[in-house]
């Protein structure tokens, strides 16, 4: 699938679990701004028991609260919360503002292409026990099985992640720094967005934390 890519940091493989088929067709504005003042029932739907590392994300842990997107990882289980757009976007750029971060809490963009069954993940998370902030680029299709990450290369409270996909490349930015790009032998195009939390790491909290995204936009190409 993969004619050529390049890659900031280091690289290694893994396989994991295929992400959920939702299709209700294709978006059709070039431009969305979602800045969280109410939950917009007609671009999300809550995600429920779907499984991202070993937390289950729950729909109870989303909620919209003071403009933000909250997503819930609650005390002594081990559960997150996210959503998922209604439709498939066309080629564009894809943002989202965190705006607060949590030891072992992973914050992530993930785009779902169903022509090629290629999904890309883009997550945040600092590590309480190795005491680093982790950048994760991730691509998963029935020929390739992708991973790498980047440790102690970007530091911020808030959170810019975007993700742009122009016909066959994709581009991740954080905080407008390139991470990456990485060149398909196909289009990517008519993406499902998600947006969702967990637990990185199999740790019980003791009190309730959240994670508080500012907004999501999109603008297509």
């Amino acid at each position: 699938m993969f004619r050529k890519f390049l890659l900031v940091g280091f690289v290694f493989v893994l396989f994991s679990c295929n992400t959920v088929i939702y299709d209700s067709g294709i978006f059709d504005r070039d431009f969305l701004f979602d800045n969280f003042d109410f939950f917009d029932s007609e671009v999300w739907y809550k995600i429920n028991n779907v499984f991202k590392y070993s937390s289950r994300l729950n729909d109870d842990n989303v909620s919209v609260s003071n403009g933000n997107l909250v997503i819930n990882i609650p005390y002594g289980v081990l559960e997150g919360g996210g959503v998922k757009s209604l439709k498939n976007f066309r080629n564009g750029k894809f943002s989202m503002l965190v705006l607060n971060r949590n030891t072992n809490v992973a914050v992530e963009m993930e785009l779902f292409n169903n022509t090629w069954n290629i999904t890309i993940s883009f997550r945040y998370f600092f590590s309480g026990i190795e005491n680093t902030n982790v950048v994760e680029v991730e691509v998963l299709s029935p020929r390739v099985s992708l991973k790498y990450a980047i440790s102690n290369e970007f530091q911020s409270n808030n959170v810019l992640m975007t993700v742009e996909v122009v016909r066959d490349t994709t581009s991740m930015y954080f905080n407008n720094r390139i991470v990456t790009n990485i060149k398909f032998d196909n289009d990517i195009d008519k993406t499902s967005v998600s947006i969702s939390g967990y637990l990185i790491y199999n740790d019980l909290y003791i009190l309730d934390r959240n994670l508080f995204i500012d907004y999501f936009s999109y603008e297509r190409n």
